[in-house]
């Protein structure tokens, strides 16, 4: 099972906060994760720097937790800025809000 975290988020902007949530959500459910996926966005005003700035953050998370940082996921509009970074994953998104 993977952990997804967004830093945007604010139950889990702080990587402490997110490492707690991670420990509720096993605790709760009885699944145990194995990895952290950094999911960080902010919809369709994602920028190469909001990602940028997430990578740290989650390192920390995963750190803090003991599990390894599987990936970061970009916009594949955005994939050229990260490209060659093996730890980058390209996603399309199909998830779309009420209000946009």
């Amino acid at each position: 099972m993977l952990y997804v975290v967004n830093r945007n988020r604010p139950e889990v902007s702080t990587p402490e906060g997110a490492a707690a949530m991670l420990r509720e959500i096993e605790s709760r459910s009885g699944a145990v994760a194995t990895g952290i996926a950094n999911n960080t966005h902010l919809m369709g005003l994602t920028a190469p720097e909001t990602v940028e700035g997430s990578i740290g953050y989650a390192e920390s998370v995963a750190g803090l937790t003991g599990l390894p940082l599987v990936f970061t996921t970009v916009p594949r509009n955005l994939y050229g800025h990260f490209a060659g970074n093996p730890g980058i994953l390209p996603i399309d998104v199909h998830v779309r809000v009420p209000w946009d």
